[in-house]
């Protein structure tokens, strides 16, 4: 059973269900939401056996039995934790369970709350304590590995498990012109265009991408900036008053929120990526997918994903001189940015699949479902 709250949004959502989708194949699969919402939604869709179990508040306790029940209805031999309210949900329930608990680090848990103080001071808090009752952790990058244990937990127990992207699945989408003229900006299309697919949050760096594009702009006319997302609300609001502050208006884009994923990266010449922090990121391999010249910042599993120079640009984080210098550098050179997009694309296709993502998952639940009862 894999347990999730069901608001999720991003590379975790696309992690479970590119996960599960691949997993179903092979073995008795079922995901609890404990809300309703899209992602139940998208996961019912692609074929994922989905229950909601709508919990009302992260403090309504009643959920506990209802899930229990299942999972004695179903033996279920393993219960996967997926983000803070699960691992908190796990957490409670572990006392009366006989089976492996068992949650994937998604993001550094230090900062899932960071533009919310009361937040972070209580659920920070609370996930750190959950964590700490889990029996094994799967770490999307070895970065993260490092990082738990760095904070005192077994590194017997930490599995290391890459992102990975169903490569069989279609990249099609809507074209560049019908794209951007369903997002309103039809008249840039004959422009070079940097994408950015982010949550914005401060963690996702868009404040170096807003001074970047604030240095580039002096000095190219026909470079512009898309940014694709949504999120924290005052951070959005920091985002649109930079914008309008520092008159890149004309020049960067904010779009919000978008379905038609494949659509933004045939849209687009270059994908980037300005992080603080970041684990294993999907942005990057759906874009990679696509062929497309990356540029990122040196955050967590990126240097994992892309090497530097020859599979994608890399800069350090927060340096924003670096990511405009990379921006004009692609921009210039675009047969180079072309063989880096398509080293890119190869890349992932030989190591970061969604069947190898769902083998070493199966893999890694046999081991521990066998050490559990030895």
């Amino acid at each position: 059973m894999h347990l999730i709250s069901g608001g999720d949004t991003g590379g975790a959502k696309t992690h479970v269900i590119t996960l599960l989708r691949e997993l179903k194949n092979h073995m008795d699969i079922e995901l609890v939401c404990l809300a309703e919402g899209v992602f139940a939604r998208e996961a019912e869709q692609a074929g994922i056996r989905t229950t909601v179990v709508r919990q009302n508040s992260r403090f309504d306790f009643s959920v506990l039995r209802q899930i229990r029940e299942r999972m004695d209805r179903q033996r279920t031999q393993v219960l996967h934790c997926h983000g803070a309210r699960a691992n908190f949900i796990g957490s409670l329930l572990k006392s009366s369970l006989d089976i492996p608990l068992v949650t994937t680090i998604h993001s550094d848990f230090e900062h899932d709350f960071d533009n919310h103080l009361l937040k972070k001071l209580v659920f920070t808090t609370l996930n750190k304590a959950s964590l700490r009752k889990m029996d094994h952790y799967l770490a999307v990058t070895e970065n993260f590995k490092d990082m738990l244990v760095s904070k005192g937990f077994p590194e017997r127990k930490i599995h290391v498990i890459y992102n990975g992207i169903a490569l069989a699945g279609s990249t099609a989408g809507s074209g560049r012109e019908e794209f951007l003229e369903g997002v309103g900006l039809r008249d840039v299309s004959g422009q070079y265009l940097v994408g950015c697919a982010t949550r914005l949050h401060p963690v996702k760096g868009v404040d170096v991408l807003l001074k970047a594009a604030k240095r580039v702009v002096r000095s190219e006319k026909g470079i512009h900036f898309i940014i694709a997302g949504f999120g924290d609300p005052k951070y959005t609001r920091f985002v649109q008053d930079y914008i309008r502050d520092n008159r890149l208006g004309e020049r960067v884009h904010l779009i919000g929120f978008i379905q038609d994923i494949h659509g933004f990266y045939n849209s687009i010449d270059l994908n980037v990526l300005p992080s603080y922090s970041e684990s294993f990121p999907y942005a990057l391999l759906e874009g990679g997918l696509h062929g497309l010249p990356t540029v990122a910042s040196k955050a967590g599993g990126v240097v994992e994903m892309i090497e530097d120079g020859k599979s994608g640009i890399l800069f350090e984080v927060g340096d924003d001189k670096g990511l405009a210098k990379a921006v004009l550098a692609m921009a210039k050179d675009r047969r180079k940015a072309a063989a880096l997009g398509a080293s890119f694309r190869e890349r992932i296709r030989e190591n970061f699949s969604d069947v190898s993502m769902g083998e070493r998952h199966r893999s890694i639940y046999e081991d521990i479902i066998r050490r559990s009862k030895g």
